[in-house]
């Protein structure tokens, strides 16, 4: 370690992870004491206190020692936190948006088939089912088609998040099962729905019509 000029030899006795995010006093590297008593050294102190008294002490202090420089960190984090709550924000504004758009390409899967349904109710009607019977093939097969949208979409979006926090912003990591399962719940309860209404309008459909088309 080169300090003021001057190489350093030392042996590292261990290694420790340093959470920078609590704004203790902390420093990268640790010395043994007398090793760098002889270099240029500057003096760092905290001080925790109320309100009235941290703007007195800052006040003092500035003006009995007017080479010390005071930093309000109570300031500081307050800053810190606005910007993080509108970050949060935007985050949540994008999620959303993206939760409408799934929502909207799943609803367009979904009329993409209506015609088939049409034709596959007409066509059991004629065999002999019944309308409840169709009625339930049809909302289990909505219901199964939105279950599994919303578990690829759980886990990939897990997976990304994952990703994203352990290896791009070295954050912890922690799965937070409330929120992905109500988007989960979400899905599924609008792609029922939006499959009963979608069943009501095929199973209303006359036979006769669409049999003379065919």
């Amino acid at each position: 370690v080169n300090i003021a000029g001057r190489d350093i030899t030392a042996k590292v006795a261990n290694v420790r992870a340093v959470d920078w995010g609590t704004f203790n006093i902390n420093f990268m590297l640790v010395f043994s004491p007398g090793v760098l008593e002889a270099a240029p050294q500057t003096w760092l102190a905290t001080i925790r206190a109320t309100e009235p008294a941290r703007k007195t002490i800052m006040h003092d202090t500035s003006q009995a020692y007017p080479g010390v420089n005071v930093v309000d960190v109570q300031q500081v984090l307050e800053t810190l936190t606005k910007i993080m709550s509108k970050i949060a924000a935007a985050i949540r504004a994008a999620a959303l948006m993206i939760l409408v758009t799934g929502l909207l390409v799943l609803v367009g899967a979904i009329t993409a088939g209506f015609e088939r349904r049409v034709g596959d109710a007409v066509v059991m009607k004629v065999l002999g089912a019944t309308r409840a019977r169709l009625f339930a093939i049809f909302l289990l097969e909505f219901g199964v088609l939105g279950l599994a949208a919303s578990m690829a979409a759980l886990v990939l979006g897990s997976l990304a998040a994952w990703i994203l926090t352990q290896h791009v912003f070295r954050f912890g990591w922690h799965f937070y099962p409330y929120p992905p399962l109500l988007a989960v719940g979400l899905g599924l309860g609008a792609t029922m729905i939006i499959g009963f209404g979608a069943t009501l309008i095929a199973l209303s459909r006359k036979a006769a019509p669409y049999l003379r088309a065919e």
